[in-house]
């Protein structure tokens, strides 16, 4: 019993830090850390090719620091977390199964929501397609993730759907679009304009 809540939990908090980080790289408050993501938003996945699925994935990572393909400015804001999240545990008397259990579980499951389904979305080939009833949830997260990538604020900024799976946090605070809203020119060029030394 306490297992199973240990692994169930790990998924949710795997989601909820995967939000925040996702929510940070769009934040500017660690300016470097968004200058690396606007990588994979401006230059690799633009809104000028929103529907680039054909070939590899374009990997923002690729020709930079990186540790086993994950961008810097993935991996070191959730070593940080991973670290501190153990640390809480052990202070907590958390046993050390548990911990384990927690830990594994938040990993494994943030490796698929990155190595996997955030890869595939920029595919378009992926083994969920193959089968009908995942077809039609996986199309819907696939659409959600196109808004992500395809609406900006006036001040070009990526303001919604920051979950990869689930939009649970999405839905909770308030960033959720079920449906694009008009594309913003202006606040496209704005984002051009702050990250143009990325472009080149």
């Amino acid at each position: 019993m306490w297992s199973l809540l240990a692994l169930a939990l790990g998924v949710v908090y795997a989601e909820f830090v995967g939000y925040w980080t996702h929510v940070l790289l769009h934040s500017e408050h660690v300016p470097w850390l968004s200058k690396s993501h606007m990588l994979h938003h401006l230059r690799d996945y633009g809104p000028k090719k929103p529907l680039h699925r054909d070939g590899d994935y374009l990997s923002s990572a690729d020709g930079r620091s990186n540790i086993l393909g994950l961008g810097l400015e993935w991996f070191l804001p959730l070593a940080v977390v991973i670290g501190t999240t153990i640390l809480c545990l052990t202070l907590l008397g958390i046993p050390a199964l548990y911990q384990a259990l927690f830990t594994s579980a938040g990993l494994l499951w943030g490796h698929f929501l990155f190595g996997a389904m955030h890869t595939s979305m920029h595919q378009n080939d992926f083994w969920m397609l193959r089968f009908p009833v995942l077809k039609t949830w996986y199309l819907r997260l696939r659409a959600r993730h196109d808004f992500h990538h395809l609406q900006f604020s006036d001040e070009g900024r990526m303001l919604k759907n920051y979950g990869i799976c689930f939009f649970w946090f999405d839905r909770i605070l308030g960033t959720y679009a079920a449906k694009p809203q008009k594309f913003n020119h202006a606040g496209y060029e704005a984002a051009l304009k702050r990250y143009k030394n990325l472009l080149g």
